[in-house]
């Protein structure tokens, strides 16, 4: 999960990621097979506020997909030193 929480932030900040971090709001995991063997992440920005990011994501192996996800994301503007307010 922790991989993918990092995928999923960078999703969230892939429009602009030298000027913003993302703090995780929300990750609902729902867990559909087990991983049987190495695994590849993916995820993708749905919909993007002001300050509030929405993805989405899934971790597959070689036989299909092991595990999907959703994120919500608030995003920190470094310039402005924001930090988790």
């Amino acid at each position: 999960m922790s991989a993918l929480d990092f995928t999923l932030s960078a999703a969230a900040r892939s429009n602009a990621p030298l000027e913003f971090s993302a703090v995780s709001i929300d990750l609902i995991t729902h867990f559909l097979n087990e991983a049987k063997s190495d695994l590849q992440i993916e995820g993708r920005c749905v919909r993007r506020g002001k300050s509030i990011t929405f993805c989405e994501g899934e971790v597959r192996d070689r036989e299909g997909v092991v595990v999907a996800a959703r994120g919500v994301f608030k995003l920190l503007d470094i310039d402005r030193g924001e930090h988790g307010r």
